[in-house]
């Protein structure tokens, strides 16, 4: 099973790790980072490095397909050659999972135009303006494609894929092994129940590694 992971610079950590360490666990995996040019990328902060292992011709068809979120994804959905090789790989895939604001690079290949789709909360306004059915969810699955809403949804999302791809017991070992079991500290991840001055927080006052 082949697995491109699509990593650029301003990519958010989590949306790429979380996605990787689940699925990279299924039986018979093989997975690659992927990307315009082969190198490093950085987080939006620069304080992390992940590298990019495969030009996107060099990417095959893969069989998942993973798209994280991050401040560079909004560059990203305008690019020509990240919207023709998602264009070329997400229509026969078995599965393609967005993460957070990944929704807005699908949406920038026309991939989710008139589908059921979610992202991270700063761009539903963004992801509506590429045609989808916004839906302010945790995680939707469209066809062969599943948005999610942020990084921890991203994690939900790619283990009901390893469920799909796997079965169930498969994908609750792997939950097991990376000892997942959510107890936020906090109530504040829904976007209707914050207040505002969390909200002005977090758009604008947080420190970006």
């Amino acid at each position: 099973m082949d697995i491109a992971l699509l990593v650029y610079d301003g990519v958010t950590p989590l949306d790429a790790v979380g996605p990787f360490d689940v699925l990279g666990k299924l039986p018979k995996a093989r997975i690659w980072t992927v990307g315009l040019e082969k190198g490093q990328v950085h987080s939006r902060g620069g304080a992390l490095t992940l590298r990019v292992d495969h030009t996107l011709a060099e990417a095959g068809m893969p069989d998942i397909v993973i798209v994280p979120g991050g401040a560079g994804a909004d560059d990203l959905a305008h690019d020509p050659l990240i919207r023709d090789w998602l264009r070329r790989v997400v229509p026969t895939c078995r599965h393609c999972l967005a993460v957070s604001t990944g929704s807005l690079v699908l949406g920038g290949a026309g991939l989710l135009r008139d589908k059921e789709a979610t992202t991270h909360w700063r761009a539903l306004d963004l992801l509506a303006g590429f045609g989808a059915l916004v839906t302010p969810v945790h995680m939707i699955t469209s066809g062969n494609i599943t948005t999610a809403a942020g990084a921890a949804a991203g994690i939900d999302a790619a283990l009901s894929i390893a469920a799909k791809e796997a079965g169930e017991d498969i994908a609750r070992a792997i939950q097991q092994l990376i000892g997942y079991d959510p107890a936020p500290p906090f109530a504040s991840g829904d976007l209707f129940k914050a207040p505002e001055a969390r909200m002005k927080l977090a758009r604008t006052g947080l420190s970006r590694p």
